[in-house]
């Protein structure tokens, strides 16, 4: 298309990379080229970044490519798939959905998606979207990008005094009790207790019953502090030198991204070691020029109570929005039919629901 160019910048290019990301304007921590190196360090999938340029606007797209013939029972398939990796990704551009041109500019990015997809040999994509980077309407309305669930986060552009009485009551009580009782946060600014940290992080996910991809090894921390230079934060609550909860948190441009967290088990019934941290962190952004302190939605978006707990530090919320897009429809459906029939030989039931890509849902329970 007149006017268009579009270019493929591979993982081991970084530098290009973070520069086509810098040309885009405002993108954060999860669009990083060292975060997604961290991802294909973790077998996650073999990451590119998409740049667009049409009509003086440009447009950013990191996705990660993953063979089919990973998943069991499609072994001999040679085709891939792509999709975001763990976060909040997404595009970014300079455009704005109300600015002139940008449904010429909407209609030639959707064209060099799909002739990028068509090279890589991709049949589907899944994207996720940045909640605080509303970009998603690039992908619409060709592709299925539905709002699933909202995010909650803090203004730190706000007064200190309307920050605060923003917290819900409860979460304020406990901050204050917790305080009163001698809790202090600790800013670990050389990460020396980042096993401390993962120790924590650990019991909380088993505590949880979490799915295996929320454990991390010692590898993933220190490859996120060594991959994202100056960009982690790492912060403690501790009572009479005992820590009691910890958190970590990645910075980008005007984001604070509240990224994990951990509580000790032997102290799990004491209310307010991470509110403390994400208080103590919101004063901190707000000092530091921040504009927003992510902290995310419910487990799968949903509105649980980890979203209630989130949502008691402020009633801003955005939405958070997925893209399905099913590039060669015939060969989705026939992987589909054969991951089901593979399925059904080994004595699973075939996967229902909303999994995307469908072929890749783990079997839940056996046949009875």
């Amino acid at each position: 298309m007149a006017n268009s160019e579009s270019r493929l910048i591979p993982i081991e290019e970084p530098v290009r990379w973070d520069d086509a990301l810098a040309r885009c304007g405002r993108f954060d921590c999860y669009h990083l080229a060292g975060y997604h190196a961290l991802a294909k360090s973790r077998r996650e999938g073999e990451p590119h970044l998409l740049f667009f340029e049409h009509e003086g606007h440009c447009a950013a797209l990191p996705m990660l490519v993953r063979p089919v013939a990973t998943v069991e029972g499609l072994e001999h398939c040679g085709l891939a798939d792509a999709a975001s990796v763990y976060g909040y990704p997404g595009v970014i551009a300079t455009i704005r959905e109300s600015d002139a041109g940008s449904e010429s500019f909407r209609k030639a990015f959707h064209d060099a998606l799909g002739r990028t997809l068509d090279s890589l040999g991709i049949i589907s994509l899944f994207l996720r979207h940045n909640p605080l980077i509303d970009t998603a309407w690039l992908l619409a309305p060709k592709t299925d990008a539905p709002a699933i669930g909202p995010t909650v986060a803090i203004d730190l552009s706000q007064p200190e005094e309307q920050q605060w009485a923003a917290i819900r009551k409860d979460h304020r009580h406990d901050i204050r009790r917790a305080r009163d009782n001698g809790m202090v946060v600790r800013d670990d600014v050389s990460f020396a207790d980042l096993d401390t940290f993962r120790r924590i992080y650990t019991e909380t996910m088993n505590s949880r019953e979490a799915d295996d991809y929320y454990y991390f090894d010692s590898d993933y921390f220190a490859g996120l502090i060594g991959r994202l230079p100056g960009r982690v934060k790492l912060l403690f609550s501790q009572n009479r030198n005992q820590t009691v909860a910890a958190a970590m948190f990645l910075l980008c441009g005007d984001i604070i991204q509240y990224h994990l967290s951990g509580t000790a088990p032997e102290f799990s019934r004491v209310r307010g070691g991470i509110k403390v941290i994400l208080d103590a962190m919101r004063v901190w952004g707000a000092r530091n020029g921040y504009r927003w302190l992510h902290l995310g939605g419910g487990l799968g978006a949903r509105r649980d109570s980890l979203f209630d707990f989130k949502a008691g530090f402020s009633k801003t919320t955005f939405n958070f929005a997925t893209t399905r897009l099913i590039r060669n429809a015939d060969a989705y459906e026939e992987l589909r039919s054969r991951r089901s029939h593979w399925l059904r030989e080994q004595g699973f039931e075939p996967s229902q629901g909303l999994f995307f890509p469908a072929y890749r849902q783990t079997p839940l329970r056996r046949a009875a």
